[in-house]
């Protein structure tokens, strides 16, 4: 039965059969922190089947892990996201999400979505209801310049996401 797993190694690598190294033509880098779907029974000389979550088109890539990279906790991953001018960030880790700003733009909301997007499609190949909402544990507010706040407006009006706190400096214009 598969598990999800993390990779936990920026060394983590998906490779065509167990034992290649990551200089095999087939093998594929991967980011640390990604979530995979694995099958630890099937565990032979430390190496593992396991399987990414399937991208936006669709696409799944398998191969084998070596059991020393993968982590049943999920990793912290940090994600600078180029909004133009100003600043917003999405953090994930433990299954907690925090969002530092959200730039001047709607640029962040479409982020937020593809990221909600991945979520579902991780919970049904987990074999799991698709979330009907992604739940935003911290919104974060550094100052309420426009290049920082005014694209969350979009974000906090979808209700595909829940906020359980929101923080500001408490000096609004």
């Amino acid at each position: 039965m598969a598990e999800i797993r993390y990779v936990s190694s920026a060394n983590g690598y998906l490779a065509e059969s167990p034992g290649n190294s990551i200089h095999h033509r087939k093998s594929r880098r991967l980011l640390l922190g990604s979530r995979l779907h694995v099958d630890e029974e099937a565990e032979a000389d430390g190496w593992v089947p396991a399987r990414t979550v399937s991208d936006g088109q669709g696409v799944a890539r398998q191969g084998f892990v070596d059991i020393e990279l993968i982590s049943e906790k999920q990793q912290l991953k940090v994600f600078y996201t180029d909004v133009g001018q100003g600043d917003a960030t999405l953090i994930e880790a433990e299954g907690a999400v925090v969002i530092i700003d959200g730039g001047p733009n709607r640029g962040f909301h479409e982020v937020l979505i593809d990221r909600w997007n991945t979520a579902r499609r991780a919970d049904v190949e987990a074999g799991l209801p698709a979330r009907e909402q992604l739940t935003i544990n911290a919104l974060i507010i550094s100052h309420f310049d426009k290049d920082h706040y005014y694209g969350l407006t979009r974000v906090i009006e979808d209700s595909r996401f829940k906020f359980d706190t929101v923080y500001h400096n408490g000096l609004p214009r």
